[in-house]
């Protein structure tokens, strides 16, 4: 008994000697791997390696890796196209990982941060992306049969907090055609890979394009969802212009069916701004106010449209106020009661469109088949 109590206490010690071993031996491990990855030598292994797999070229002014703190650091990096050219520029970038979750089976980014990044969706005269040549060579070899890259994995991603300050987005046709700048971006995130949860919310504070005929400036926008599995409620979007306005609210359900919207939104669009931006010659003036609700499928939605007009001139022409209320049900399109006041009196007009032989609506497909389509049409004043 004394010599089964003596062994038993022998193992017991043994194992623990063997674990305490083994845990300093994984403690100097991540050390001396801690105290490589901030050494120059590391930080150019990294670099050829992810320079050698993209046609264009990535750098970086400065990076700083703690695998103790689970913190990744990088200062100026920079993402340029084949030619040189810089299409992805950000100032700092900031990632605090909770590695002591990996046994967990989760990958937590507890926060990640991007401050003053740029990206240039430039086109070269090919209609091709600076951006995506720098990632992607269009000749590229196929993965070999039976190698595919596999879809999901066994780590579940989150991500706690990402936030997104002061980004800017430019945009030029290859013919310099057209032009747009997106000025001011700031987002906020979170996500959960497993549970399907995404909420962002992000913010604009100015936008420009200019093209061979439109021309328009957004002072303001806000964009903000939640997606929830099959869920996306709600979506909220507002934008300003200086005198124009669009506030819109909305949710969409089994978006990987057969989705499902229900969408509110209310337009003030300024008549003499909208003209201008659309390089019209004619004189307009005024201010149009618009209510629109709609739900149902895409295929086969309810729409009610009511939009009223104050008064001023439409294509020169004076016009004291109109009204009008436009309904879609059941793919028949209805005008009801429109009312269009001038000098000479009032203008009453109704009508009906049938859209029903019709195998899509003509606002979700291209294909547009108008001669499918049957009307009546009536005014009196």
């Amino acid at each position: 008994n004394m010599v089964s109590a003596l062994t038993a206490r022998i193992m017991r010690t043994g194992v623990k000697a063997l674990f305490l071993v083994i845990g300093i031996l994984v403690i100097c491990f991540v050390i001396g791997l801690h105290i490589y990855v901030k050494t120059g030598s590391a930080q150019k292994i990294v670099f050829a390696k992810i320079n050698e797999s993209i046609p264009g070229s990535l750098s970086w002014q400065d990076m700083h890796i703690s695998l103790l703190r689970g913190r990744i650091e990088i200062r100026d990096g920079i993402l340029a196209d084949p030619e040189g050219k810089q299409v992805v520029r950000v100032d700092d970038l900031v990632i605090n990982l909770a590695w002591y979750k990996l046994i967990t089976g989760e990958l937590v980014v507890e926060k990640a941060h991007i401050a003053s990044p740029l990206v240039d969706l430039g086109l070269d005269r090919d209609g091709n992306l600076a951006l995506v040549r720098a990632v992607y060579s269009p000749g590229g070899q196929e993965p070999p049969a039976g190698k595919e890259k596999k879809q999901g994995g066994s780590f579940n991603v989150v991500a706690e907090e990402l936030t997104l300050s002061d980004g800017t987005v430019l945009y030029q046709a290859g013919d310099g055609s057209s032009r747009a700048e997106i000025s001011g971006i700031d987002l906020t995130a979170d996500a959960n890979l497993f549970a399907e949860v995404v909420n962002f919310t992000a913010r604009v504070a100015r936008a420009s394009y200019t093209g061979a005929k439109i021309r328009a400036d957004l002072q303001k926008f806000l964009a903000s969802a939640s997606l929830q599995r099959d869920v996306i409620a709600p979506v909220v979007v507002q934008a300003e212009t200086g005198f124009s306005k669009v506030s819109l609210k909305g949710s969409i359900k089994d978006i990987s069916g057969k989705p499902y919207f229900t969408l509110a939104a209310d337009v003030t669009a300024s008549l003499p701004e909208l003209s201008d931006a659309l390089g019209l010659h004619r004189e307009f003036t005024g201010q149009a106010e618009t209510r629109i609700e709609a739900e149902g499928n895409l295929d086969n939605p309810d729409v009610h449209v009511h939009l009223t007009y104050g008064g001023g001139l439409l294509a020169g022409q004076p016009l004291d106020a109109s009204a009008l209320d436009i309904k879609l049900k059941d793919k028949v399109l209805a005008l009801d009661d429109a009312q269009v006041k001038i000098a000479s009196g009032d203008v009453f007009i109704q009508g009906r469109s049938d859209l029903n032989k019709m195998s899509v609506l003509p606002i979700v497909s291209k294909n547009r088949d108008l001669d499918a389509i049957s009307y009546a049409l009536s005014a009196k004043g």
